[in-house]
């Protein structure tokens, strides 16, 4: 069996599918493919981004919340894949709209009648 670490998120980067907070488990030593989130050492910086691309052992990686894909790394300096176990800002993002949406969808609605009586 592979080594497993737990680790939590911090950052951005990795927004919306990960936030600061989430923990995951990285399977240590995995083999990554296109779709995966791995971490990897940028420097002495661990980072955990998604690989778009492998190609004769070059990854090809970017954030999901980033705007462009990182530079063309070895793949040697993947860690590991990680696997989400929990979401606590996922579920927080969800109730936050949730309670968005009872609010605002009373008010569209009285708008939209507004909207449509002044237009008769």
């Amino acid at each position: 069996m592979a080594d497993v670490v737990r680790i939590r998120v911090r950052g951005h980067s990795m927004l919306p599918a990960l936030a600061d907070g989430d923990a995951l488990e990285v399977e240590l030593g995995a083999r990554a493919a296109a779709g995966d989130v791995v971490l990897f050492m940028e420097g002495t910086l661990p980072v955990l981004h998604r690989v778009l691309s492998i190609r004769d052992r070059r990854v090809l990686t970017q954030g999901d919340g980033a705007p462009r894909p990182d530079a063309l790394f070895d793949a040697s300096r993947i860690l590991g894949v990680a696997r989400v176990t929990s979401l606590p800002a996922l579920a927080i993002r969800r109730r936050l709209l949730e309670r968005m949406r009872a609010t605002f969808r009373p008010l569209a609605q009285r708008f939209l009648r507004r909207l449509v009586s002044a237009a008769r």
